[in-house]
């Protein structure tokens, strides 16, 4: 029997429709204008810039959601690596998110339970959040809504393309997020178990033409995709999540991007909402509501959510696998809110009282969204921007002098620095981070908790609120002291593996901090320049004791100007420990491609 359920207010749609594209316009200000975020730029650097991004040459790691990698490949190429070139692929399949958030909500009867579940869907600032960024999280929930719409379309109409559109949708949403494994296996067997169970019932093309698809299509990118899983899990790569327990790693990290004023709160009451839910599964599985076949789609959310909690538990039982956190579990958001609206939209759920109840969660995360709105706040990493400020002040500072300042900040600030630096003509030194806090560099990046005691060491002359970091400049005056100065240049381009600039056999320098400056002229044709000059202080056994790169990739791929490109840069190895007895700076030419240094200036100086 078909069934049509239709949103009949033409006011209603409408309104939807308004909601959306307000949300969708305030997704586009935050794609241009929110910082990038440490993951989007190593993305970027590791596999966007490069286009190595397909197993098995890509470089191994979580990091690399497939469909998003794909997707930010074709739209750097097509409009460069502008934030919003890069987010632009999330910005536009946000629009599939709407839309099939709005063709789930007219699956509902009652109004109430329609625009609870719009709401909390698209007032969920957590998940709006990721369609500004490129990640594959935000991709993944619009694949997976358009799942959760054609498999409740196909236990309710059986037709083959409904069944074929489930794993149209399925594929995507899973290569963006491998994390949606068990969600993928769950649907697949829902499909199975409703072609099982009503099997007299289904025309027997569909039931072949569904079979046909999962085991050729559904089934092989499963293989393929858990294969890389597994790859990424014993190379130690799917690193992200927590391992004490699932209150504490899922539902507590959820509440908290949920509902910052007060997550534990929100736990408690996802968990007293989620009992509810599961007390009124119960009653319709005892009244056999749930068995009779137009209601077999009211089992669907419930069916996911719960087989998700008990597959995560299982596999951190008995695998070892992390609980999922934040971004990684996002997925549980909609199955959860699926499951109460769904469930509420059931003939046993008349009272509006109760209705009201159960909404509840949802109502603090609609709350927080509003609290949230902007388009520069991340509550993705948010320690770990750099705020526009900041660099510009550094900017202004390093134009006073002959080269750039040292800064250092945390190690997981390098990567977004670079990002920041090339795009506004790579006017800066890159962050030192190796011993962070040293408390040697003359400005530090950094916050209370990463390096507490600064106040001994430095002043404060900026604060960001949103981060909470501080610009912080050293008390003492640097005093360098010059020990090497050298004059390079290459006739002609070389494949040479290493260059050597400096090379200096001292064991005298113990407790000193070594700085370098390099004014330098280099052209190469490989695009990109995968090379980097090296300073390092090593041990009478070659041990490398410190290290410092900079990366020419990272700060331009194409270095095949005629005349070259010019760079002017400071680097430090901070604190120089016992047993250094050589002090080095050379060029790591890694994949051995032509190049050529026209010419170089390059002076080793020491301070305390």
């Amino acid at each position: 029997m078909k069934i049509n359920f239709r949103i009949n207010e033409t006011g209603e749609k409408y309104l939807f429709f308004l909601l959306f594209l307000l949300v969708w316009v305030y997704v586009i200000f935050r794609a241009a204008w929110s910082p990038i975020t440490h993951d989007e730029a190593e993305t970027f650097f590791i596999y966007i810039q490069p286009g190595k991004f397909i197993p098995p040459d890509a470089y191994p790691d979580a990091n690399n959601h497939l469909l998003n990698s794909l997707l930010t490949n074709i739209s750097y190429k097509l409009f460069g690596n502008s934030l919003l070139a890069l987010r632009l692929p999330n910005v536009l399949l946000s629009v599939l998110y709407f839309f099939f958030v709005f063709k789930l909500s007219g699956l509902l009867k009652n109004r109430f339970n329609r625009w609870g579940f719009v709401l909390s869907m698209i007032f969920c600032h957590f998940i709006i959040e990721f369609f500004g960024y490129a990640r594959g999280y935000g991709l993944s929930m619009a694949f997976l809504a358009g799942a959760l719409y054609h498999l409740i379309q196909f236990y309710r109409n059986a037709s083959l393309r409904n069944s074929a559109l489930v794993v149209v949708f399925l594929i995507p949403a899973l290569a963006a997020n491998l994390t949606l494994i068990h969600t993928y296996l769950l649907i697949h067997l829902l499909l199975v178990l409703f072609i099982i169970f009503n099997f007299r019932q289904i025309k027997r093309s569909v039931i072949v033409a569904t079979f046909a698809i999962q085991i050729f299509a559904g089934a092989p990118v499963l293989y393929i995709l858990a294969k890389y899983s597994m790859v990424l899990r014993s190379g130690g790569a799917l690193y992200y999540g927590g391992t004490s327990n699932f209150w504490d790693a899922t539902l507590g990290s959820l509440s908290a991007v949920l509902f910052r004023p007060l997550p534990q709160l929100l736990s408690y009451l996802f968990v007293a909402v989620f009992a509810a839910a599961l007390i009124i599964f119960i009653f319709l599985v005892i009244k056999k509501f749930i068995f009779k076949k137009e209601n077999l789609f009211y089992f669907i959310f419930p069916f996911l959510l719960g087989g998700n909690v008990v597959m995560t538990f299982v596999l951190s039982r008995f695998f070892g696998v992390n609980f999922p956190e934040d971004r990684v579990a996002m997925y549980f958001i909609i199955l959860f809110a699926g499951t109460i609206f769904f469930l509420c939209d059931t003939a046993l759920i008349s009272s509006k009282r109760w209705r009201i109840l159960l909404f509840t969660p949802f109502v603090f995360i609609i709350v927080q969204f509003f609290l949230s709105l902007s388009i520069r706040f991340t509550s993705y990493t948010p320690e770990y921007r750099v705020p526009d400020e900041f660099y510009n002040y550094l900017v202004d500072e390093s134009a006073k002098r002959d080269f750039p300042p040292v800064i250092e900040a945390y190690r997981l600030h390098s990567t977004e620095w670079y990002y920041i630096n090339s795009g506004k003509g790579n006017k800066l030194s890159p962050i030192t981070y190796e011993i962070f806090p040293s408390a040697s560099a003359e400005f530090v990046i950094a916050d209370n908790k990463e390096f507490p005691d600064w106040n001994k060491y430095y002043n404060e002359l900026m604060f960001d609120s949103q981060s909470g970091m501080y610009l912080l400049k050293r008390k003492a005056a640097i005093v360098p002291q010059l020990l090497f100065a050298t004059d390079t240049l290459m006739n002609q381009s070389d494949s040479m593996e290493y260059f050597n600039l400096i090379i200096s056999d001292t064991d005298t320098l113990v407790g000193r901090n070594i700085l370098f400056t390099i004014d330098m002229q280099v052209r190469a044709e490989a695009v990109p320049f995968q090379t980097a000059i090296i300073a390092a202080a090593s041990g009478a056994d070659g041990s490398t004791l410190r290290t410092q790169a900079l990366e020419f990739e990272r700060m331009q791929p194409d270095w095949s100007a005629n005349d070259g490109e010019v760079i002017r840069m400071s680097m430090l190895l901070p604190q120089i420990p016992e047993g250094t007895n050589r002090i080095l700076i050379f060029v790591f030419n890694k994949n051995k491609v032509p190049f050529r240094i026209i010419r170089s200036e390059t002076r080793m100086y020491s301070y305390f």
